[in-house]
């Protein structure tokens, strides 16, 4: 990996302190006192964070530093290089009664990252403290000094949720199994730095642990057990902005679990537009009258195929296949009551790839007999290969191209077996990932938690998933920003999950709170902006297909972005820490041409209004820009004189929302606003170039035969020029007209 350039540098200095530069940038220093193996953390000069006691839980009893039962035998340093580069290592070997214990600090030279280990040379028994929300082993472990003002965001529970503070020496951050990582501190001038686990991403967790009442890094407090040799680290990483630091470190997981991020082309599902039968959807647990799945299902195709909209992919919920104890999946095949004539017949009526869902297995699943399970109360924890390849090998016959795996949560937490032992829940997660990668799938998952997300840093299948709750009609699940920045960074292209274009949809399932839908454009649009899958759920009659197009080409191609939306780094600051912040849905994504970048900007449901500069969009700050409203239809200049005010909404029902395309001045005075009915105005699936030329500019488009798209610009004396063509085509506009 290369020099990462950002406002921090990360070294250390052992028993002095240093200040580094970092190409003129602030640094970011770490003292340690090689006699106690303390240390603090320092930006600018200024004290950010320092060190609780290091600490190991092992034969029943705590061994702390800070009570001087866990004792400092030696300290050495050396050398070395990884794939990450040349690094110093710093090691402090220690001793918890009559058993060893190791951290270590590793630093690299030219890249803004510090890893810090823990080694159980000989391993650890009786570990357990009871509760999964505190640790058995703490380093590093953090607290705040006074000085610098600053602020968290971490992640917690089902689809990791993000947490907004103010961090203070009595914060107390989520964190545990369900929640903490990662841990992104930043100031007000957003100098940011992200710690999380950086490997054993199922067992080891960030939390304000109870009994050392500090913020403590380490395996999770239901470990019974720690093998001989075993080793856990946990990263930080520094950036110039939360954004930009998140990424650099999702990158940095990436690297070290040898995966290839995902991307806007990564599978089928992500590519192209599909139709959903999940939770929202009119048709969850829900059928035509007097008509079964098969027969609901082949109708809504049909009418679909009428109205011209190109469907590419097909998800199937859980309402196919048989459950057991629980609702547990017993027999992941298609009952005879949903599919009479079987998948094969639904293939031949719906020739599309599907996305075939699943669920945790029952502790009475017929696959219990034949296949390796750690069976308990609850449910059932999958550990053989085998049984994935079966499963995912049958399905695959029938069409299935997407295996989304739901319930992560419930496996994960209803089971003491992925949490009292340090592998189970990365095997049962890695043969799922082997057995796809084997036959050639990808895996959305569904319901994660924190650590799922990062164990996927492991796992190449593992291509999308889901960026919120539940979608139902009227509900607030569209804000997925801030998952989708987490989400982003670790490689994932994010899932808004279905939604209904259009607001009345009669005698809708009975488990909705309403059958109206307030906001189907903010839906779409966002749907659109996650830059991943894009799944409409209506009923047969009542899809609103001049909406769905606005996401699509005409042979069903979803026009993207380069990458999901995700908070513009400025409103992180714009909150009252006083009390539980409002999170504001003020959002960015880009297209980038030739060097020319596109920018789209959605503000919607905010508290206050939020001024945007070309610098807050990480655009030059000296640069020129138009602003177009896409549902205005109007321009105006964007600069640093003339700033973009997203204003505060005026009500919640429906949403108020604004979005804008924020098109650069090219160097001959022209603008291309790009396709006028699309949310996303330059996308790369539409087009192939674009740029100057001589007293103009040139449009390279990509279409269907009879396609028809409408383009905007604004030519050099910022008139407005709209042009239509037909096809594959290239437009030219200069001084004297446009053309295809």
């Amino acid at each position: 990996m290369g020099r990462i350039r950002s406002l921090l540098f990360l070294t250390i200095v052992l028993g002095v302190s240093a200040k580094l530069p970092s190409d003129g940038a602030a640094s970011f220093n770490v003292q340690v006192n090689n006699q106690t193996g303390s240390f603090g953390f320092f930006v600018d000069g200024a004290q950010w964070l320092t060190s609780g006691p290091v600490a190991v839980h092992l034969d029943g009893q705590w061994f702390k530093t800070d009570d001087q039962s866990l004792k400092l035998k030696s300290f050495s340093t050396s050398s070395g290089t990884d794939n990450f580069g040349a690094y110093q290592l710093s090691l402090l070997l220690w001793a918890a009664g009559g058993t060893p214990f190791s951290t270590y600090f590793r630093v690299y030279n030219d890249i803004e990252m510090i890893v810090f280990g823990q080694v159980f040379p000989q391993g650890a028994n009786n570990t357990a403290v009871g509760d999964n929300s505190d640790v058995i082993s703490a380093f590093p472990t953090l607290q705040k000094t006074s000085g610098t003002p600053l602020n968290y965001l971490t992640f917690f529970g089902c689809f990791a949720y993000p947490h907004l503070g103010h961090f203070d020496p009595a914060s107390q951050v989520p964190g545990g199994a369900s929640a903490g990582a990662p841990l992104v501190f930043f100031d007000a001038n957003l100098r940011t730095v992200v710690f999380s686990p950086f490997n054993n991403f199922m067992v080891g967790v960030q939390t304000t642990s109870k009994a050392l009442n500090t913020i403590a890094f380490g395996l999770q407090g239901l470990v019974k057990q720690v093998p001989n040799g075993f080793v856990h680290e946990t990263v930080a990483i520094g950036g110039h902005s939360v954004n930009s630091a998140l990424y650099t470190w999702g990158s940095a997981l990436l690297t070290a679990g040898g995966k290839t991020r995902s991307s806007v082309n990564s599978d089928v599902v992500i590519q192209q537009l599909g139709y959903w039968t999940d939770n929202g959807a009119y048709y969850y647990y829900n059928t035509e009258s007097d008509k079964n799945y098969e027969q609901t299902m082949v109708d809504t195709k049909l009418s679909l195929d009428a109205s011209g909209l190109p469907v590419r992919n097909w998800q199937f919920d859980s309402w196919w296949y048989f459950k057991g104890n629980h609702s547990g999946v017993s027999l992941w095949e298609p009952r005879p009551d949903v599919f009479p004539d079987g998948f094969d017949y639904v293939q031949d009526k719906i020739p599309l790839p599907y996305t075939l869902h699943n669920r945790y297995f029952a502790n009475n699943s017929t696959y219990l007999a034949d296949y390796k399970f750690i069976v308990e109360d609850y449910c059932a924890l999958p550990l053989d290969i085998n049984l994935f390849l079966h499963i995912m090998g049958k399905a695959k016959a029938w069409g299935m191209v997407v295996y989304e795996q739901d319930w992560l949560i419930t496996t994960y937490q209803e089971m003491q077996a992925t949490q009292n032992d340090v592998y189970n829940a990365h095997t049962w997660l890695k043969a799922m990932g082997d057995a796809a990668s084997q036959l050639n799938l990808t895996i959305q998952y569904c319901m994660p938690l924190p650590n799922h997300l990062l164990q996927s840093t492991t796992i190449q299948a593992v291509t999308q998933s889901r960026a919120s709750n539940d979608y139902n009609p009227g509900n607030d699940q569209w804000k997925v920003g801030y998952t989708g920045m987490l989400l982003w960074s670790l490689g994932l292209m994010p899932f808004k999950d279905d939604f209904w274009t259009t607001s009345n949809q009669p005698n809708c399932p009975s488990s909705f709170a309403q059958c109206v839908e307030p906001n189907p454009v903010l839906q779409a649009l966002v749907a659109t902006l996650t830059a991943g899958p894009v799944g409409f759920s209506d009923a047969i009659g009542h899809t609103d297909t001049e909406l769905v197009m606005r996401t699509s080409r005409a042979d069903g191609l979803l026009l993207k972005a380069d990458k999901p939306a995700t908070p513009v780094d400025k409103v992180l600051l714009q909150f009252d820490f006083s009390s539980e912040p409002q999170l504001y849905e003020a959002w960015s994504s880009t297209t980038t041409l030739s060097g020319t970048t596109w920018t789209y900007v959605l503000g919607a449901d905010l508290p206050t209004d939020v001024t945007l500069t070309p610098g807050d969009l990480g655009l030059p700050s000296g640069g020129s820009f138009v602003a177009w409203d896409f549902f205005a239809n109007t321009t105006a200049p964007f600069d640093a004189g003339h700033p973009l005010v997203l204003k505060a909404a005026k009500q919640s029902v429906p949403v108020d929302f604004s979005y804008y395309t924020i098109s650069p001045v090219l160097s001959n005075g022209w603008t291309i606003i790009g396709e006028l009915s699309k949310f996303i105005t330059v996308s790369p699936g539409r087009v192939s170039a674009a740029g100057t030329i001589t007293n103009g500019v040139s449009i390279s488009i990509l279409a269907a035969s009879k396609e028809v798209t409408t383009w905007g610009l604004l030519n050099a004396n910022n008139v407005f020029v709209s042009m239509s063509c037909t096809g594959s085509t290239t437009i030219t506009c200069t001084s004297s007209g446009c053309a295809c």
